[in-house]
């Protein structure tokens, strides 16, 4: 397929070389229609052609033979069946296609693919409908093709065709405006995070089988001039647990509790609750993490009042329930204020990043007052496969500033930032072209058996290290929590102006919400 591609583009005689790095390092779109979607379906339905192909052959040259006979069975068996998948009555899923075996091995699975792992189904599916939709419009079946090679050429293979050739960017435009999905050309970078000195700050506990094995990715929450972190720590039967930890300085975590504060309690979160994220409103902290049932993530909410935080009353923790209960999800933080007396949550459909309103705090929240934030860039930049949020949202004088998370095609997980309007939160203000931090020392790398991840650092709390502001200036400094390898709680450092370059440490007019 791809020799066909660059058979047209060799006929064009102008910029082949070109053209030909640009499909291959542009070749990284993820979205359902996405021309590396349709692309890579096609590709699939070759491969399911050339199995058929070959037991004709085998039929057509043994016709008395009946072991080759069966062999040609199998294989049309084995071609029809290539793009179905089935999920079981007991959550297992079974794929047929060698591809999502591979790809689900290739990033580290051990047992059987998940619906998640389903890219061919999904793909192919994506393919028929577009395919069907553009027929039935009065298009031309060669007219779609020649624009994915058009693309590809261009290095724009994650571009959405559904846009391009359905003549649908007036009605996406109300929910992903332009420019989500890469930075602003010639944008300013961002500076880097500093490492503290002594990382790790939080290491597992091999006398607490709930947290013997890894401690990581922590929820960091401002309380009387300490630092509380909530983390997620795993044990000897792997299933995800939020554990306390408590700091005067933000780096030596002296108070450490020796039992969970919240763990699984139901069938959604029965493998895990994950990935914590702390927001005080009023008397309460509100937490957002992923309840994990061993085949979905889901983004879940809980709350408990600030007193009983403080004192250890963990049976006053209140669960809300799965804010968008049946949609796999992840990277849920909530603004600790409320636009337009509506409450605003930050979370990731892969492989997108949301911002959704909604007028209460119970769950479930509504699914139509949301706008698409940001998406992955493309090639072989430090985000172009997966972008998230990270910390929660930090009230600054220019803007809600965001430490967030990219990853590369070679599932490397940096550190970014982003900047929010202080009206209007579904406005992106600024997006870092560059990453403010990256696996280099030991405990990021993962090298040797006590790492879980290797090459990872991710981050889901960050607070600032003095004082408890309502709302930072360019000389405040923040300490970012981060999980390192998924194995170990590390720290680092930077003042708010070094975050933000100096175009946008200005006063913006805010735009209000647009809910």
């Amino acid at each position: 397929m791809f020799g066909q591609v660059w058979q047209g583009f060799a006929s064009e005689r102008k910029n082949f070389g070109l053209k030909v790095i640009e499909s291959i390092e542009g070749h990284w779109g993820r979205a359902p229609l996405s021309a590396h979607s349709i692309f890579e379906a096609a590709i699939h339905r070759s491969v399911a052609t050339r199995l058929r192909q070959i037991a004709e052959a085998i039929a057509t040259k043994n016709p008395g033979n009946k072991d080759r006979l069966a062999l040609a069975d199998d294989l049309r068996s084995v071609a029809d069946s290539y793009h179905l998948a089935l999920s079981l009555p007991d959550g297992g899923f079974v794929t047929c296609s060698a591809w999502s075996w591979a790809s689900y091995s290739f990033k580290g699975g051990r047992t059987s693919p998940s619906p998640l792992s389903a890219h061919v189904e999904r793909d192919w599916t994506s393919r028929e409908f577009l395919l069907e939709y553009f027929t039935a419009a009065g298009g031309n079946i060669e007219d779609m093709v020649g624009k994915v090679t058009e693309l590809m050429g261009q290095g724009r293979a994650q571009e959405d065709l559904a846009q391009l050739v359905l003549g649908t960017e007036k009605e996406a435009s109300e929910i992903m405006p332009k420019g989500t999905a890469c930075p602003i050309e010639g944008q300013s970078p961002a500076g880097m995070l500093k490492r503290y000195a002594h990382n790790p700050a939080l290491k597992p506990v091999k006398d607490h089988p709930w947290e013997s094995r890894y401690v990581l990715n922590a929820g960091a929450i401002k309380l009387d001039g300490k630092i509380y972190m909530v983390y997620r720590a795993l044990g000897e039967d792997n299933v995800s647990r939020l554990g306390l930890a408590v700091s005067d300085d933000g780096f030596r975590f002296t108070h450490r509790l020796d039992h969970p504060i919240f763990e699984p309690e139901e069938k959604a979160d029965a493998q895990g609750c994950e990935d914590p994220r702390l927001t005080r409103m009023g008397d309460h902290i509100y937490m957002t993490y992923t309840a994990y049932d061993g085949m979905t993530a889901q983004i879940a909410l809980a709350s408990i009042p600030v007193d009983a935080f403080l004192h250890r009353r963990w049976k006053a923790w209140k669960r809300h329930g799965m804010v968008f209960p049946g949609i796999m999800n992840k990277d849920a933080t909530l603004f600790p204020e409320q636009f337009n007396g509506k409450f605003a949550m930050l979370h990731r459909v892969d492989p997108l990043m949301w911002v959704t309103f909604s007028p209460h705090l119970s769950c479930p929240w509504p699914r139509k007052m949301h706008k698409i934030l940001a998406g992955a860039t493309c090639g072989m930049m430090w985000d172009a496969t997966k972008i998230g949020g990270g910390s929660q949202p930090i009230k600054t004088r220019f803007g809600w500033l965001l430490i967030t998370h990219g990853v590369d095609y070679a599932f490397i997980y940096r550190l970014g930032v982003m900047l929010l309007d202080l009206e209007n939160p579904a406005k992106l203000l600024y997006r870092s072209p560059n990453f403010i931090l990256e696996p280099e020392d030991e405990w990021e790398l993962g090298e040797g058996e006590r790492s879980w991840v290797p090459r990872v650092v991710y981050t889901c709390g960050a607070v600032p290290r003095n004082g408890e502001k309502g709302i930072l200036d360019a000389d405040d400094e923040l300490i970012v929590y981060y999980g390192a390898a998924d194995s170990v709680i590390c720290a680092a450092t930077a003042f708010i102006g070094d975050l933000i370059p100096e175009r946008f440490r200005r006063t913006i007019a805010p735009e209000p919400s647009p809910f």
